[in-house]
């Protein structure tokens, strides 16, 4: 059971502020129509760890599995994880990495 508890005021200004990441706005999809075959390819299921107040599989783990499935040398610019819906405690993932043009 996960209790829920608001941060203090003081709490929160101790954190700071930071300047705000400027990203490009890929859109809403990742269009598979201009991509190969996956370079890889891994089937994992969501552990407990992953999981987020919700019991959903947390955002920044999509980005750490997909980045831990690209090759030492692989070379890249931007980085764009997909899902449909929330991944749950032992769901099975398949992580496909493709490689485009750009």
């Amino acid at each position: 059971m996960r209790i829920s508890f608001k941060l203090s005021k003081e709490v929160i200004e101790s954190i700071g502020s930071f300047e705000r990441f400027n990203m490009i706005d890929l859109g809403r999809k990742v269009n598979f129509a201009k991509v190969n075959e996956p370079i890889s390819e891994k089937t994992m299921k969501v552990s407990r760890s992953f999981l987020d107040y919700y019991n959903h599989m947390n955002n920044a783990y999509y980005v750490e599995l997909a980045s831990n499935e690209l090759p030492d040398d692989f070379n890249y610019n931007t980085l764009a994880c997909e899902y449909k819906n929330a991944f749950n405690y032992n769901d099975l993932m398949i992580l496909k990495v493709y490689e485009n043009e750009n």
